[in-house]
């Protein structure tokens, strides 16, 4: 039946057109997205994992930066103690020479000097965005400790967690101002004198002591003791900064690296203030041991020994190696260097080590982020292939319906004509 008031082919035409344009709308926008869900109107369990994913990547690549930023504190590092090794080397051939007869020690201490200037330099310039591995001020955890970030994870539940690699600074400090580092000995105690305080026995001279370790004697340090006799005037016996030098030589700089160093002082000190050797001496009897024993029984130590510290307990370190004080002093020194050597070769095997792994997490966590940009675009990304051919065939479709409902209309006007 037609009819002049509605024309079904029309209404029906329309319809299909609204649905083609839809469609086409739909096929468009994902062409210029490149998305197939964009919104979570598209697909709501889909646009929720791409969406999370997107901000794990996103977390990933934040994870990678500070990898580099900690890939490159260890560069640094590492660089720096590869440095420190070679100049120990040095420092402990210069040292070696110096022990050997007919050597200028004055130049050969000349050489020691600058060796020790550019390791400070070394130790100082071992800094990247403001974290040195190698100098440090204090003893604490919070000190001594930092970390790296070298992961991001997920688990089943959902809850996210920042993965760190924990790095102990006390493994690669070489120099602390609080003591402790790899290139330090000693506490720095003026208060014992390298064991002789713990030696004093008011009965004897000293009773048998065992030298504690290198110590150097500030200004404003001293110690003092009285020796006499029956028949013999009493001798005050003061060990200061300035005796340490006279007896040694001014390089020492107050530090005495052995016990050999250490008798030096001593006897140096009981004859500058009137005493005899003859009498009152101290005997190296071991590597670090020492003893002494009143030849003639005439001086005997009267028990009023006093120890007056400044408190400066200046640490000794690499820096203060030289070529003043006795030939044991000397072997001491070396074997020192020797300790040092195995230590700073062990801290930068460490991190090489170190090195390795924040490679070998970076370029997983690359594969990681690669991985996850896949899983994403299988889900959300559109496949132009088939969305452009779908647009070519509702182009194709849409200019057909646009055709039906001029025909559509038409019909309307060749039935009007029956009424003209």
């Amino acid at each position: 039946m037609n009819s002049i008031v509605t024309n079904t082919a029309a209404i029906s035409t329309l319809s299909s057109l609204r649905a083609i344009n839809a469609s086409m709308s739909e096929t468009q926008a994902q062409i210029s997205s490149g998305l197939r869900v964009e919104t979570a109107a598209d697909n709501a369990a889909y646009w929720s994992i791409g969406t999370t994913m997107r901000s794990d990547n996103k977390a990933l690549g934040a994870v990678v930066d500070a990898m580099n930023l900690g890939s490159a504190t260890v560069d640094v590092a590492y660089a720096a103690m590869e440095s420190t090794v070679d100049i120990l080397d040095e420092i402990k051939a210069r040292l070696t020479a110096a022990s050997e007869p007919g050597v200028d020690r004055s130049k050969v201490q000349k050489e020691i000097d600058q060796l020790q200037d550019q390791l400070q330099s070394v130790i100082d310039s071992a800094s990247f965005n403001g974290e040195n591995w190698l100098k440090a001020n204090g003893t604490s955890a919070d000190v001594l400790s930092t970390t790296i970030v070298s992961g991001f994870t997920r688990d089943e539940d959902g809850n996210v967690a920042l993965q760190t690699l924990d790095v102990d600074l006390a493994d690669t400090v070489l120099l602390n101002d609080s003591g402790g580092g790899l290139l330090q000995f000693g506490d720095g105690s003026f208060e014992e004198f390298g064991g002789f305080v713990d030696a004093y026995n008011a009965n004897g001279f000293f009773s048998p002591g065992t030298f504690t370790g290198p110590f150097k004697v500030s200004s404003g340090d001293s110690l003092s003791f009285d020796i006499g006799g029956p028949s013999l005037p009493t001798y005050t016996v003061t060990i200061d900064r300035d005796t340490v030098d006279a007896a040694l030589g001014s390089e020492a700089n107050g530090t005495i690296f052995g016990v050999s160093d250490m008798a030096t002082v001593v006897n140096y000190a009981i004859v500058d203030a009137g005493g005899s050797l003859s009498d009152a001496q101290v005997y190296v009897t071991g590597s670090n041991t020492f003893y002494n024993v009143s030849q003639s029984g005439l001086y005997e130590m009267s028990p009023n020994l006093s120890v007056v510290d400044s408190g400066a307990d200046e640490k000794v370190s690499i820096m203060d190696m030289t070529i003043a004080g006795t030939s044991g002093s000397l072997e001491g020194q070396i074997g020192m260097i020797e300790t040092m050597l195995q230590s700073t070769t062990d801290a930068a095997a460490d991190l090489g080590a170190m090195q390795s792994r924040l490679e070998r997490q970076t370029a997983f966590t690359n594969d990681l982020m690669d991985s996850l940009d896949k899983g994403i675009g299988t889900l959300v990304d559109a496949d132009m292939n088939e969305t452009s051919t779908r647009l070519k065939a509702l182009q194709t479709q849409q200019q057909l319906s646009i055709q039906t409902l001029s025909i559509a209309n038409s019909s309307n006007q060749a039935l009007m004509q029956l009424f003209q």
